[in-house]
Order: structure tokens, then C-alpha cells, then sequence
């Protein structure tokens, strides 16, 4: 867990009910025992993904995307691909002192040019695009 006043970025994680626990957390060790009940309670699977926002902390509405469907359909590949391109525009709107659930359509267009226009741009190969914007793009576009 995050402490500090500084809010750190969105960040990706996968479920993962075979992996230990760190029971020196006083938080963690309460509910070790519980975790795999919590998880199933949650609808989380293994190789789902979870994000935590700033702070450390989870949003619901944000990671309930990936328990419903057609997500849970979906290629664990798929899962991965969609969290890390969502933690990508979470942390451009935070970036931008936006929060997600008030994006407006500017954010949108202004998300779109930095990932297409910006310095570095995508690069298309092969039928897959390589994006290649860099933060210092970002930061010098003035967004």
C-alpha cells in the first residue's frame, strides 16, 4: 500500500491466487486465509486484471469492468492489453488533473493526439501498431 501525501500513477496488477501473500502486512495477514473466498466473492479469476489508483487504492467502478461481461469472455491476452491501455488514459487524465468519471470530449480528442501526433508517434508494422510517444512528448506538447 501507497503511503505519503504524493498520489503515485494508475497502476496495473493480475490476479494471481497461487502467489503468497506478504504476511508481514498486518492487512494482508488478517485476510490471507480469506483470499481466495474474497476473490471468488469478487467474480476475480487468475490473470485477471485490477488497477489501483492513486494512493494505493482500488476503484470499484473502474475494476468492475473486467468481472463482467463481455470481459470475462474475453483472452486472458485481451485482458491484458485492455488494463494497460486503460491505465494509460487513467493516468493521462490524472496527468492532466482530469478525473475519469469527469473526462469531457477534450480529453478524449487531446488523449488521441498525444498517442497519434505527438513526437514519436505509432508506427505501423505488420498489421500491429507500435506506439512510440514518449512522457517527454507528453509533458512538451504542454497537455
Amino acid at each position: 500500500m501507497l503511503t505519503g501525501g504524493e498520489p503515485a500513477d494508475w497502476r496495473v496488477f493480475f490476479v494471481d491466487p497461487a502467489q503468497r501473500p506478504v504476511l508481514s502486512d498486518p492487512l494482508v495477514a488478517r485476510f490471507a486465509d480469506k483470499m481466495p473466498d474474497l476473490l471468488r466473492s469478487h467474480d476475480r479469476v487468475a490473470g485477471q486484471p485490477f488497477l489501483l489508483g492513486p494512493y494505493g487504492r482500488p476503484d470499484v467502478r473502474v475494476n468492475t469492468f473486467f468481472s463482467r461481461y463481455p470481459m470475462t469472455a474475453r483472452d486472458p491476452d485481451t485482458w491484458r492489453k485492455y488494463a494497460y491501455a486503460l491505465g494509460m488514459w487513467l493516468n493521462f487524465l490524472a496527468a492532466r488533473g482530469a478525473a475519469w468519471d469527469n473526462a469531457v470530449p477534450e480529453d478524449v480528442e487531446a488523449f488521441k493526439y498525444w498517442r497519434f501526433c505527438a513526437w514519436g508517434g505509432p508506427i505501423f508494422l505488420a498489421g500491429f501498431i507500435i506506439y512510440t510517444s514518449n512522457p517527454g512528448g507528453f509533458s512538451s506538447a504542454g497537455h
